[in-house]
């Protein structure tokens, strides 16, 4: 998993589908802020290994559906 591309956009969507908030998942993930939250999910931050262990399990996704797949991003 270390190096692969994290899918923010399939973060985004399936937080807005399951009706979490950006404050809810800065919560999740122990933020005292939502911004910081906020600016990982706009890709202006990396999520660490941490965190995207954390957004899986709120989200109740498997780790490989936040992964990209390099056979689709390497063309």
């Amino acid at each position: 998993m270390v190096g692969e591309k994290i899918n923010i956009r399939r973060i985004k969507e399936e937080r807005v589908a399951k009706g979490f908030s950006i404050s809810e998942m800065s919560e999740a993930l122990g933020y005292q802020s939502y911004v910081a939250y906020y600016r990982k999910e706009e890709g202006q931050r990396r999520f660490s290994t941490n965190d995207v262990a954390k957004i899986a399990e709120k989200l109740d996704l498997d780790l490989d559906k936040i992964f990209l797949d390099d056979k689709l991003t390497n063309r």
